[in-house]
């Protein structure tokens, strides 16, 4: 799912309905993959299959988000271009909607990675949005609450249950 239509352009601004954003965001079609899966239990799949579009997204994902070479989900996709930026939700999301679908080795790869994301500042650890890297040059060192938390509910999702409730005392 790509990030939608309208783009604002020219001097003076107008707007454009018809622009098709071609970003697709890793989050936004972990999203929209939990939507689907809650909308099948919720709805069924009588009018329209939603546990067919899930799959169906759970491949796309895997297939054009998933980054095997470096064992995550990439930011997103711009124009078939891969965007490397790596953030911290599509980490926790991502470790989420992989093990939900049986992808155990990827989803523990993923909860893994969140030690790229571990910060100490001023006494409160946690995890930061992301880290000084390539897609994210310059980063400061900071703890990210939002963030922390999302990351306690892919290690408890995950079954990491140990490590779960020592993030959870920390916090």
């Amino acid at each position: 799912y790509l990030g939608g239509f309208g783009n604002y352009s020219g001097n003076p601004q107008v707007f454009d309905p018809n622009y098709v954003v071609t970003f697709a965001s890793t989050e936004h079609n972990l999203d929209i993959w939990h939507v689907f899966v809650d909308a099948a239990q919720v709805f069924g799949n009588t009018l329209t299959n939603y546990s067919q579009k899930a799959a169906d997204l759970d491949t796309v994902m895997t297939t054009r988000l998933y980054n095997s070479s470096l064992n995550r989900f990439n930011q997103g996709i711009n124009g078939g271009v891969a965007d490397t930026g790596d953030a911290l939700d599509i980490n926790s999301w991502g470790a989420i909607q992989l093990y939900a679908t049986n992808k155990i080795t990827q989803a523990q790869m993923a909860v893994a990675h969140f030690s790229s994301f571990t910060y100490t500042v001023n006494g409160v650890s946690g995890f930061a949005p992301f880290y000084d890297s390539p897609g994210y040059p310059g980063a400061v060192a900071n703890v990210w609450y939002e963030g922390t938390f999302g990351a306690a509910l892919a290690l408890y999702d995950t079954g990491n249950y140990s490590a779960y409730r020592s993030l959870i005392n920390q916090l």
